[in-house]
């Protein structure tokens, strides 16, 4: 099965359980029971994922976040311009409306984006691998670990 549709099927299924009782299995205190997702890195991963995201009850993209413009301006399309958009994820981190974001960045940045949104009580889908390096995993393991929010990450293939 290929990851996307996984991601999609495993995705539906769990958006339909949670719209019976959002409060049992999902902790979120979203008005209206809508997870509002904010996409950290638009290009493959991160843009490929916002159409399926897209179909999902009970998940809205409401801000998407890249430094090329034109990815951005692709991630924006993809949502019917119905998302803030941000060239600095801090500033998307910033935004209080936003519950989980889902970093799809290069490899490199994912350590410092993945603690920063911990740091701003964000629930955290970290695609592809998670972290480079035995200690950055460990720090990151452990600092999520201390959180209330849930963290989940990725893997290719």
């Amino acid at each position: 099965m290929k990851r996307r549709n996984f991601v999609a099927s495993t995705g539906m299924a769990l958006a339909g359980i949670s719209v019976i009782n959002a409060s049992v299995f999902y902790p979120l205190s979203s008005k209206n029971n809508i997870i509002k997702i904010g996409i950290i890195g638009t290009g493959n991963r991160g843009g490929g994922l916002i159409p399926i995201i897209n179909k999902i009850n009970g998940l809205q993209v409401v801000a998407c976040c890249d430094l090329l413009p034109f990815r951005l301006k692709s991630a924006i399309k993809k949502v019917d311009g119905k998302a803030k958009s941000y060239s600095d994820y801090r500033k998307l981190l910033d935004d209080k409306n936003i519950d989980a974001v889902l970093i799809a960045t290069p490899f490199s940045e994912h350590y410092t984006i993945a603690l920063d949104s911990i740091y701003a009580g964000k629930h955290i889908y970290c695609e592809k691998t998670l972290v480079k390096g035995y200690d950055r995993i460990k720090n990151l393991v452990n600092i999520s670990n201390q959180s209330t929010n849930i963290f989940q990450t990725g893997h290719q293939y």
